[in-house]
């Protein structure tokens, strides 16, 4: 079987901001690959079309909706107001990434329309390996300022005294400007800049605090052994792994504590990474999404 997956973009690695979408699709290609049903996977851009030989298209943004020879699978993350049934005229199958879909797809679809639910918060722990230290960074924020200001001032802006920095794009002309050090570049850069780091602040678009669909940053955050501390999205996740806040008094509140408690925050650290690896590797969700294409083929 031959899979593409198509994005907005492709190449933002090297020319930021990078794009969620294509660090999902390499890093859930590599362990793919690992089955020996998968024979080749493609990553392509919206304006690229697959390849004759491409039994599944599985897409990260909603592009190109197509029926046809191939399969089409619609991976639901960001639309607003899809109605399920065009979902199903739509596409061959679904992969939802909250759980307000996850659950408004058990009474709305039809009963042997093919979906599943997988949450786009697992890693691949190859990327971010055990790093020695090249800074001492108490928090950072990675991210672009797409959240808005009422967002960034519940669980941004009030790390600024606990000696925070963030790096992203678009934040010269907030508050934060004293603080933001630019865009990174790669998985790599991402991993030694968490390595040095204690705490990683972790936060989400409204619309995905409403749906409760959780992004990666935190699941990266526990693989390098930091504390996250995070708004309330993915609580069903990852449990006390993660300091849940409402953000504001109360998120400065849990930033004083684990700084001051820097043993008892080890020992958490330790317990997290493990947990994480066990749990949140793409491996585990490579073999049920190969399960999933399985009725395609």
């Amino acid at each position: 079987m031959v899979v593409a997956f198509v994005t907005e973009r492709i190449g933002t690695f090297h020319n930021p901001p990078a794009w969620g979408d294509e660090r999902l699709a390499i890093g859930i290609s590599k362990y793919l690959l690992m089955h020996k049903m998968i024979e080749r996977v493609d990553i392509l851009n919206k304006n690229m079309s697959p390849n004759n030989d491409v039994d599944i298209v599985i897409l990260l943004q909603r592009i190109h909706p197509q029926r046809g020879s191939r399969a089409t699978i619609y991976w639901y993350q960001n639309d607003h107001d899809y109605k399920f049934d065009d979902l199903v005229n739509d596409f061959d199958g679904l992969i939802f990434a909250s759980t307000y879909h996850r659950d408004k797809a058990l009474t709305d679809l039809p009963t042997l329309y093919p979906w599943i639910y997988e949450p786009v918060v697992y890693a691949d722990p190859d990327e971010f390996p055990i790093r020695t230290p090249t800074d001492k960074i108490n928090v950072v924020y990675l991210g672009n300022n797409i959240k808005g200001d009422a967002i960034r001032n519940k669980y941004i802006d009030p790390a600024l005294p606990f000696g925070l920095r963030v790096y992203g794009t678009g934040f010269q002309n907030t508050p934060l400007a004293p603080v933001f050090r630019g865009p990174l570049r790669g998985l790599m850069s991402t991993s030694q800049l968490y390595t040095n780091t204690d705490i990683v602040l972790a936060c989400h678009l409204e619309p995905h605090y409403r749906w409760n669909m959780p992004v990666v940053r935190a699941t990266e955050g526990l693989l390098c052994k930091c504390l996250v501390i995070s708004d309330r999205v993915g609580e069903h996740i990852y449990g006390d792994r993660v300091e849940f806040t409402d953000g504001g008094a109360d998120m400065q509140s849990l930033l004083a504590y684990w700084i001051d408690n820097e043993k008892e925050r080890k020992q958490k650290i330790e317990l997290n990474r493990a947990w994480a690896i066990g749990n949140l590797s793409m491996e585990i969700q490579a073999s049920r999404i190969v399960t999933f294409l399985k009725q395609f083929a």
